[in-house]
């Protein structure tokens, strides 16, 4: 009918030891994500970065910040400079004209760079504190793995033993 005590003992055993396993295995790997996010945070922001939607391939997210704000300087430079051409190539580029479209293309390029800039460091503080808070949660949790195996291994020392 039923199973017997000894196929019981054998099935909680057998489970026993797929829980020791799976303990050690998330201790290896929760070990194995703190050495990185400690030793390599700017590594793992930019992995984060591409699960963001990052492609794969840019550049480092602090160069890709830098190369934007070198690039927010230069259109701000060369609208303040009004397009005011020292040696135009041609007629037209004499024309207050000319020179208000240059304005109005420079303001909106100034616009969407700086929103550009805005939407990657909001990506990035993101990632930074989700690896922040990974860290932390791994870190509390490896010491209550390590508890939990060395109860588990004590008990099934304490049931083998016969006295």
């Amino acid at each position: 009918m039923g199973k017997g005590r000894k196929e019981r003992t054998k099935e909680r055993n057998k489970e026993k030891e797929e829980h020791l396993a799976s303990l050690k295995e998330e201790l290896a790997q929760n070990e194995s994500t703190l050495k990185k996010n400690l030793e390599d945070p700017k590594g793992q922001i930019q992995i984060g970065l591409r699960g963001a939607g990052m492609p794969q391939g840019s550049m480092m997210y602090d160069s890709l910040i830098a190369q934007m704000k070198l690039d927010i300087e230069e259109e701000k430079m060369r609208n303040d400079s009004g397009f005011v051409l020292l040696n135009p190539s041609f007629e037209f580029q004499k024309s207050d004209r000319w020179r208000e479209m240059q304005m109005i293309r420079s303001d909106k390029a100034l616009k969407n760079m700086e929103s550009n800039l805005e939407e990657v460091e909001k990506r990035v503080a993101e990632v930074e504190k989700a690896v922040a808070d990974q860290t932390i949660r791994l870190t509390n949790r490896n010491p209550q793995i390590v508890e939990e195996l060395k109860t588990l291994e004590q008990n099934a020392k304490d049931q083998n033993y016969i006295g």
